[in-house]
């Protein structure tokens, strides 16, 4: 990440389409509170119907940081975000494990351990909406709080949490999803290892759990409504296939590509077992899976070392999948995982993802572990300070240039030219945007200060057959689609009259009044094709050529 901070306004931190698309996220909310509109719902995208953003967005830290945003621009407060996230994300869990652990120094070798796991390291190439996980520790520290310790008052300790599962909810719903699971877990096996005890605070833990229910209400009742009974909500079916992201058992012991150190035998292996470079988390190396043993071993006395013992382990069991996979190889072998497959929002997480909590118990094995060397000065505690000094030398980061990309934009859409577009009207850009790797009319909008509305966009949609990525395909857009991933040499297409009538009636259905073909593959071929069936030359300013009043 530091070469990107050698020129932060004109880097990305990450990697693909999902860094740029969260240009957007965070752009959107300060333009929607300042125009009125519903920040968690929007029409400048898939429009005219739109886009939920309770479900497909991320709006929680432009909301948040409206006012940074506002002075610094989307793509700083990106970076920002994107690092700091990392080292917000080891605090918070260093501050959960501490109420575990005695020792502080070994808490925050658990929280290092969490905040910059392999797993966040690969989402950290795109996905800083997961990289934001302050909430499964925080989460931890409320369970022991409410359960547990019940020191705090319980509408404070319920308060705190219903805020932060708010937050959580406009950040990244799939991580409540994730902790919900890992939270029932603790509390069955807290239940069964000391059933009076708990009997005896259930009071207390109950009224904690109803002040979080309020709290989470009075925070988010708004995008809760949006997302529940707004337009564009997602219904049945899943957003990826079940399969798409698993962990293959080799995966917790085999590296990444995001880690400094692969031994060469390991390398075909790394290729095969990780298949998505950011998908790819389950890497915990053969050293702390060591220590994880050991500390649950020779410290099972401990209950919060049962616990995370327990829990890590069915944890990682779920982020193997519906069906196991081996070296590369699925195998017909069902999984635990397949039992989660039909409930509401639990149906949708992506199996891998479960390792982002499944760190977290490995954070805190790993400070139980310390803390044992540190405070009882066994005759061991040479050899463990070497265990773990290896172990976590075999994780560190690698240094990759694929961490960061160049960010630039057309002068079009900064400059003057784009006030000739009517403001809120509607323009159709190419590239037509679907997927992450066309997410450029993404960033073109939001740099526009919303100038115009698309019907394109980066985003899930519903349909009777479950969501989609972008829009429903139309005949112009897999026409425009085509073009784009011609190869160069391509001559631009020969339309037929029926095809520009078909092609026409659709502007006319989406309302078009302006037409933009910026930079893109095939440029000049897609320009060609805009000017044989809009008959007329469009003007190039600004690096865009730009077709206005179409239709009227």
């Amino acid at each position: 990440m530091s070469n990107t901070w050698a020129n932060p306004t004109s880097t990305i931190i990450g990697n693909g389409g999902d860094p740029l698309s969260y240009l957007w996220m965070l752009r959107w909310p300060a333009f929607a509170i300042g125009h009125g509109y519903n920040p968690f719902f929007s029409t400048y995208m898939v429009a005219p119907p739109g886009t939920n953003l309770a479900w497909t967005g991320s709006v929680g830290p432009g909301i948040l940081l409206a006012p940074w945003v506002l002075w610094l621009g989307p793509l700083l407060v990106y970076n920002l975000l994107a690092t700091l996230s990392l080292a917000l994300s080891a605090w918070c869990a260093q501050l959960a494990i501490h109420r575990l652990v005695p020792s502080r120094s070994a808490a925050i070798v658990g929280g290092l351990v969490f905040g910059f796991s392999p797993y966040m390291m690969g989402h950290a190439w795109g996905h800083v909406t997961i990289t934001l996980a302050f909430f499964p520790p925080l989460i931890l520290l409320f369970l022991h709080e409410a359960v547990v310790r019940q020191r705090w008052r319980w509408w404070a300790a319920g308060g705190f949490a219903g805020l932060i599962l708010a937050i959580q909810l406009i950040t990244f719903l799939e991580t409540i999803a994730i902790t919900l699971i890992a939270s029932l877990i603790v509390l069955v096996l807290l239940v069964v290892h000391r059933p009076h005890a708990i009997r005896a605070r259930s009071g207390h833990a109950a009224k904690c759990l109803a002040a979080m229910i309020i709290s989470f209400l009075a925070f988010a009742a708004y995008p809760l409504w949006t997302m529940l009974f707004g337009a564009q909500r997602l219904g049945h079916g899943t957003v990826e296939s079940p399969d798409t992201y698993v962990n293959d058992v080799l995966n917790f012991v085999v590296p990444t590509i995001t880690t400094k150190f692969i031994p060469g035998f390991l390398s075909a292996s790394s290729a095969r077992v990780n298949v998505g470079v950011v998908e790819s988390g389950g890497y915990v190396g053969i050293g702390l899976i060591i220590i994880c043993i050991l500390a649950t071993v020779f410290i099972w006395r401990h209950l919060y070392v049962r616990i995370a013992a327990v829990t890590g382990l069915i944890l990682a069991v779920l982020s193997l999948g519906p069906r196991l996979h081996v070296d590369g190889t699925l195998l017909n072998v069902p999984m635990p995982f397949a039992l989660l497959l039909h409930l509401p929002v639990i149906g949708n997480v992506l199996a891998a993802r479960i390792m982002g909590v499944a760190d977290l118990c490995v954070g805190v094995l790993v400070a139980a572990f310390i803390a044992e060397l540190v405070l009882r000065r066994t005759r061991w505690r040479v050899l463990g300070i070497l265990l773990v000094t290896g172990s976590l030398f075999l994780i560190i980061p690698a240094p990759l240039p694929l961490l960061n990309e160049p960010y630039s934009m057309p002068s079009y859409f900064t400059g003057p030219d784009v006030q000739r577009i009517p403001q809120g009207s509607m323009a159709l850009v190419a590239p037509y945007e679907t997927n992450g790797s066309l997410v450029g009319p993404q960033t073109w909008q939001q740099a526009s200060d919303f100038r115009f509305r698309m019907p394109e966009g980066y985003v899930y949609v519903p349909t009777p057959a479950g969501p989609i990525t972008g829009p429903v395909p139309t005949p112009l857009s897999i026409e425009m689609g085509t073009i784009e991933t011609e190869p160069a040499a391509a001559p631009p297409p020969v339309l037929s009259p029926g095809q520009k009538a078909i092609f026409l009636a659709q502007l006319r259905a989406w309302n078009i009044r302006t037409v933009l073909v910026g930079p893109m593959s095939n440029e000049n071929v897609m320009v060609s094709f805009f000017r044989e069936f809009l008959g007329r030359a469009g003007s190039f300013h600004g690096g865009v050529t730009a077709w206005y009043d179409v239709e009227r």
